[in-house]
């Protein structure tokens, strides 16, 4: 059931983002130019934001969102995920869809200024953060950011192992998160563009 079910809808969802522009082609510059900014810019960009901030509505959200906790769920059923956790911004409103699912509490994680950057924290003693914990994001590139969100989890008391994206840009952020002791779930990998 499970396997024909995503042989249908992960090619509609997929035709679905190409048709209202979430994936676009040109030249981008990307969160990891922020460090390497000599790095030539991406050939795409991908946007899986709700407008102001993307093309995409709640009806794809909760389709991108189901696709996220399916290949999660086929790939660690045996796992009681206590809550599920967005990184800030995109991931939070697909970890809603999933946390929803799962019927589990969707924890929340804050962004903060400090020393003039931008650094994802957690609220000590958030209830939802204790636990074992699913951390959703949007799409992988390098990582960065859920290296950061997993360990504001870890901070926060909360234990992290899993983490579940719609795509993976197949740029080292798969190795990246294992070195930190996360598995990397993935609706799809782009690779080679």
């Amino acid at each position: 059931g499970g396997r024909k079910m995503a042989d249908i809808m992960f090619p509609e969802v997929a035709r679905i983002l190409f048709t209202k522009g979430a994936f676009e082609l040109g030249e981008f510059r990307l969160k990891l130019h922020e460090k390497r900014p000599e790095d030539p810019p991406s050939p795409y960009r991908i946007n899986l934001r709700k407008p102001p901030d993307g093309p995409l509505d709640d009806r794809d959200i909760r389709s991108l969102g189901s696709l996220v906790w399916l290949v999660t769920y086929c790939e660690c059923d045996d796992l009681d995920f206590s809550s599920v956790v967005g990184v800030p911004r995109a991931g939070d409103p697909l970890a809603a869809v999933v946390a929803g699912i799962l019927r589990v509490p969707q924890g929340v994680l804050g962004k903060e200024e400090h020393n003039g950057k931008r650094r994802i924290v957690a609220r000590q003693r958030d209830p939802s953060l204790n636990g074992l914990v699913l951390l959703v994001d949007d799409v992988v590139t390098e990582a960065d950011s859920k290296i950061e969100a997993a360990r504001a989890i870890r901070y926060a008391g909360g234990i992290v192992w899993h983490a579940g994206v719609v795509i993976d840009r197949e740029q080292g952020g798969r190795e990246t998160l294992l070195r930190e002791g996360l598995t990397l779930h993935s609706v799809w990998r782009v690779g080679g563009l």
